[in-house]
């Protein structure tokens, strides 16, 4: 304690060290303490008389004064400050992490060692959530694609214990933008952290989910053990994905599409790896979405056509030159009661074109809006030539979510001078089945304008039945399948005459496509089915070939 005294003789250097805000002390050559700050006293939680003549192990735990005590400076001649960060644990639990900067210095002939400790917590922990928000995605708290990329070139580099090694799911939400539009963004994002919280509960705790952005999403499987195990997987997740979500207090239906990287061991990088999975992705989206669809090389080549598809659409498109409508006419009797308006496209490269040849391309890229635009206004000018016919046209799923789809057509209505009831528009079955708030806000208008509603390829769905309540329908369209396969292998007369009763029972009209046959034809009307659509009476034909109403099967090759 003498040394202590000699020290610490006078108050003038207690005055000068207790100003400091951080927290000094000095021991002496024995690993005593002979002085020490307020704010020593305070970051420990003990008085300057408690302290004085203690010990390092004395204040803080074993391990923790090890740390600290650990790289004392050996004697005054060691140049500058000894530094080292230290994690501490108060007596509270809660960790402090601080620097402990030591000086060795010679008073009277005696060694002293000089601590100051910068308490740099809250910096360390500003730190570490700024790295995690690097790392990660703020809406769901999911891994982001930095996070992702460095996870996948780990697992390319270690060993595979098991057939596959390593694998990657690409997820995309089906009809996303569409939420976005009817229900606004706050409802959209709740709905991708419900989403992220399903995919979660599907993968195990090797496995890594992250969200690349937007309605995109992905996983990293470890250690798969086959191509079967991921299809399993891709299943689960289309099952989890199509229950009804309840987001802002509305409940809201999507799907997904996958696109899966079977294995990374051939993959050069994270990048490619993540290139593949978008390939097979858009894959599945341009088939109609719902599905997965594993990568292989010959995707690559379909992808650049689709690419170069779209670019060549939307250049017809603006010049409006390359696209045509085709017309095919709808019987009643002997007469011609209405067409459909199919597109075409006399594309320079391949030849006339059907919708089977472009339309999976307009509608992954959005550009199914303005081709149904076009559609519709060149079908909307023919129909003058035809003051006695109705109009059919079809939409699509991605139309009908199209907060502004009602009001453009009411408009094109008016501007050409139609009655609201010479135009049916045609939806499918399964755009009925996957219907959201802003697809039967649509319908309701559309309907309420008096426009009429035809339901196509009936009972190619499934619990359509307990539907038709909810979109009030004026039309089935049967579908060419069931027609098809009248009096074959698998006959689908029953099924034709089931549908024939339900359309009774609920007042609705019946129109059957497809006909090429007189037996069909025969069979239709023996049913009761009194309207039909069929290269029995005319494939679809340019506008100029539309002419007069009689329209019996002899005329097929008209």
């Amino acid at each position: 304690m003498e040394a202590a005294e000699s020290f610490g003789s006078g108050e003038g250097l207690n005055a000068v060290i207790d100003v400091l805000s951080t927290p000094v002390s000095v021991t002496d050559q024995d690993n005593r303490l002979v002085l020490v700050n307020d704010a020593f006293c305070t970051f420990v939680g003990r008085s300057k008389a408690d302290l004085i003549g203690c010990f390092d192990y004395e204040i803080f735990p074993k391990e923790q004064a090890e740390i600290l005590g650990g790289f004392d400076p050996i004697s005054p001649g060691t140049k500058g400050d000894v530094s080292r960060e230290a994690r501490l644990v108060g007596d509270d639990g809660r960790i402090f992490v601080v620097v402990a900067n030591k000086r060795a210095i010679e008073v009277g002939g005696s060694v002293y060692i000089v601590s100051v400790l910068t308490d740099i917590t809250a910096y360390r922990q500003a730190e570490a959530h700024s790295k995690y928000l690097a790392l990660h995605d703020s809406l769901s708290g999911l891994p982001n694609r930095v996070f992702l990329q460095d996870k996948i070139e780990k697992a390319m580099a270690q060993p595979q214990a098991f057939g596959l090694g390593g694998c990657l799911l690409c997820i995309n939400l089906d009809r996303f933008v569409q939420v976005n539009d009817a229900y606004g963004y706050p409802t959209g994002d709740e709905l991708i952290r419900e989403f992220a919280t399903r995919l979660q509960a599907l993968v195990r705790s090797m496995d890594t989910v992250a969200r690349l952005g937007g309605d995109g999403f992905a996983i990293l499987l470890m250690d798969v053990r086959s191509k079967d195990a991921v299809s399993k997987l891709c299943r689960r997740i289309l099952r989890a994905a199509q229950a009804p979500y309840t987001a802002s207090g509305v409940e809201i239906k999507v799907g997904v599409s996958i696109g899966v990287v079977a294995g990374l061991e051939e993959v050069r990088s994270s990048a490619e790896a993540l290139r593949r999975g978008d390939v097979a992705l858009n894959v599945a989206k341009s088939e109609g979405g719902g599905r997965y669809r594993i990568y292989h090389e010959e995707m690559d080549a379909g992808r650049r056509n689709r690419v170069m598809i779209e670019a060549e659409l939307r250049d017809a498109l603006r010049s409006g030159m390359q696209l045509e409508v085709y017309y095919q006419p709808q019987i009643s009797g002997e007469i011609i009661s209405g067409v459909e308006a199919l597109v075409r496209w006399n594309h320079p490269r391949l030849g006339l074109l059907g919708p089977a040849g472009f339309l999976p391309v307009a509608e992954e890229s959005g550009l199914i809006i303005e081709l149904g635009d076009f559609v519709l206004n060149a079908a909307l000018t023919a129909l003058r030539r035809w003051p006695d016919f109705r109009l059919a046209v079809n939409l699509s799923a991605i139309q009908l979510s199209d907060p502004q789809l009602a009001r453009r057509i009411v408009a094109g209505l008016k501007q050409h001078g139609v009655p609201p009831e010479r135009l049916e528009l045609e939806i499918t079955e399964t755009a009925m089945l996957t219907a959201d708030a802003a697809t039967k806000a649509n319908l309701r208008k559309l309907r309420d304008a008096g426009i009429r509603i035809a339901l196509d390829d009936f009972g190619t769905g499934y619990s359509s039945l307990s539907h038709l309540q909810d979109i009030e329908i004026d039309r089935i369209k049967i579908d060419r399948s069931f027609i098809r396969n009248l009096g074959g292998r698998s006959d689908s007369a029953p099924i034709v005459q089931a549908v024939m009763y339900i359309a009774r029972i609920l007042g609705l009209d019946v129109i059957a496509e497809g006909v090429e046959t007189e037996e069909q034809h025969r069979f239709l009307v023996e049913v009761g089915c009194n309207d039909f659509q069929g290269f029995l009476f005319s494939p679809p034909v340019p506008e100029s070939q539309i002419s007069g109403k009689s329209a019996s099967p002899s005329s097929a090759s008209n």
